[in-house]
């Protein structure tokens, strides 16, 4: 869910909208929703590790790219597999194949 709100912003706003969305994202939203949500539940270790991983993922795919902005080609994902894209492409809410078939 992070993951793909930073992903989303990257992919559709502007220079602005993501200096503005990633403020209040790192500032505001995350810290909230860490101690409104998570922490009492879950405890610290838990809670550092869900609210840090997509900010992480985010930052080690735009290194990987060489570029924080994704483009329209960008919209493909591939298979999960350890963390990394990778494999074929699958577009976003294609579907599973299994149960394409009919």
């Amino acid at each position: 869910m992070i993951r793909n709100r930073i992903r989303m912003v990257r992919l559709h706003g502007s220079a602005w909208d993501q200096a503005t969305f990633m403020t209040y994202m790192v500032f505001g939203w995350l810290p909230a929703y860490a101690l409104a949500r998570l922490l009492f539940r879950y405890g610290p270790t838990w809670t550092a590790r869900t609210v840090l991983r997509p900010l992480q993922w985010n930052i080690r795919d735009a290194a990987r790219r060489g570029q924080w902005r994704l483009t329209s080609a960008d919209q493909l994902i591939g298979p999960r597999s350890g963390g990394r894209l990778g494999g074929s492409s699958v577009s976003v809410g294609g579907g599973r194949p299994d149960r394409d078939q009919g």
